[in-house]
């Protein structure tokens, strides 16, 4: 994916950037190469790049309802805004979710920053081809593009990643590794909780432990009480019916069709419904962008409850750090249902996978309070009856 080309030396303005910059240098049939880590967090000013143009931010961290000012020059010369260029906005690093445009004007851009990505791109280019970005980080927030405000929901841009293990050891079932492009969609940026499966199902975590007991004929400890922790003792079944309960409540349209043990999935539906597989590793790898061992860092336990920190229960959500688009818990915790059933991955690449069309288990992903750090990575994978009930198992959701 060749970004730039240059003579000589070569200068890169670090806005619009990925995570590894690879630059190759040729001369006749000989070359060598260097890559660069680039820490997204550390926005700053573009360095200017002879003949270009690049774009400052009025500053690069913003809070969420703050406003940003955005002012493009030509390189080497800062003492007025460039004028005629137009701009683009766009959610997340990358300039493939445009959320936003300006027409030709006098260099400046105003941005109102309501709800939005974790990171902001925004791009100035002339009618010559030539272009500047910047990019801002955002604290707190999903990005919204015309679309009502959900709360406690995380907007995950659309984009293509490599699905599966890409490095080290691991299980026969996280191979092969895929090419995958998922649409955009909204995630709930922790799992579903106690109080609001309370006040959508009207059962408590008790009520679900009798249910446990029932099924299974054993004892029913509580692993963890109150609103803020996650609900357990969920099935797959269960975490699909609180979909549709859930949309029904908020005027939705209910995502599946639910008829004694079938259920299906309603194209184009704006309801709730749970994560496919794909669209799960998507957002725990940061939108395809992180290379992390767990969801949001390598060291689990700053991410992760699990089981040498957990004290063998659940934990309240949003205790650990979130990744790098907002969500928490994706790694431990509670396992997470996923809507496909399970099975081998594809050989080749594919778009809104959503599993394989026959089997008996359900895919259940993250790891839970109970796992040890094998199986609270990202890549990981379970095949589970949709009919167990757990006491690490739980969901989030997610819609359009």
């Amino acid at each position: 994916t060749a970004i730039g080309k240059s003579d000589g030396k070569l200068k890169i303005a670090i806005g619009e950037t990925a995570k590894t910059l690879t630059v190759t240098a040729t001369r006749n049939e000989h070359y060598g190469t260097a890559k660069v880590t680039v820490l997204v967090d550390r926005m700053g000013v573009p360095i200017p790049v002879n003949n270009e143009i690049y774009v400052k931010a009025n500053t690069y961290t913003v809070a969420e309802g703050g406003t940003l000012t955005f002012t493009a020059y030509k390189a080497g010369n800062d003492a007025a805004p460039l004028n005629g260029v137009t701009w683009d906005v766009f959610g997340g690093l990358k300039t493939d979710t445009k959320i936003g445009s300006g027409g030709s004007n006098a260099g400046k851009l105003s941005v109102a920053v309501g709800e939005t990505t974790k990171y902001l791109t925004v791009k100035a280019s002339t009618a010559d081809g030539k272009y500047g970005t910047a990019v801002v980080k955002v604290s707190g927030g999903s990005l919204s593009s015309g679309s009502p405000s959900k709360p406690n929901m995380v907007y995950v841009p659309g984009g293509t990643f490599q699905m599966g293990r890409t490095a080290g050891n691991g299980d026969a079932d996280e191979l092969p590794v895929h090419q995958v492009t998922v649409d955009g969609f909204w995630m709930g940026s922790h799992e579903v909780t106690q109080k609001e499966w309370f006040d959508v199902m009207g059962t408590t975590i008790s009520g679900q432990g009798t249910l446990a007991v029932a099924s299974k004929n054993g004892t029913a400890n509580l692993k963890g009480e109150g609103d803020d922790y996650p609900m357990y003792w969920v099935t797959w079944e269960e975490a699909v019916a609180y979909c549709n309960a859930l949309s029904a409540k908020e005027n939705l349209t209910p995502a599946y069709t639910i008829s004694e043990n079938t259920v299906t999935l309603k194209p184009g539906a704006s309801g709730y419904r749970l994560p496919t597989e794909a669209e799960w590793e998507y957002a725990a790898k940061g939108g395809g962008l992180d290379s992390f061992i767990y969801s949001g860092s390598d060291t689990e336990k700053d991410v992760a409850w699990y089981k040498d920190n957990s004290g063998r229960k659940t934990q309240p959500v949003k205790g650990k750090k979130p990744n790098s688009l907002g969500l928490y818990d994706m790694s431990g915790n509670v396992w997470e249902w996923c809507w496909d059933l399970y099975g081998p991955y594809p050989n080749g690449p594919v778009k809104n996978p959503t599993g394989p069309s026959s089997g008996t288990s359900r895919v259940r992903r993250g790891g839970s309070w109970g796992n040890d750090q094998h199986g609270i990575r990202t890549i990981d994978r379970h095949d589970v009856d949709p009919s167990e009930r757990a006491d690490g198992h739980g969901f989030r959701v997610v819609c359009p």
